[in-house]
Formats: structure tokens, C-alpha cells, sequence
């Protein structure tokens, strides 16, 4: 959870837009599918 935590807190000046909590989602859904 501490990854998750640490992109939650990288992008915050790009875009906090729908396309990147899709990104984000994404990436949760793989790691936890893959660990």
C-alpha cells in the first residue's frame, strides 16, 4: 500500500483528472492481479 500512497502523492501537480485515477486504478488492479 505504500507505493499506492507514494503515486497518490506524485501527481498531484499534473492532473488529478479521470484519466489518471483510470491510470491509477489500472495500475492497482495489474499489481494486485500480479502479486
Amino acid at each position: 500500500m505504500n507505493s499506492l500512497l507514494e503515486l497518490e502523492t506524485l501527481p498531484v501537480e499534473f492532473t488529478p483528472s479521470i484519466e489518471w485515477k483510470i491510470c491509477k486504478a489500472t495500475i492497482v488492479v495489474c499489481g494486485s492481479t500480479f502479486s
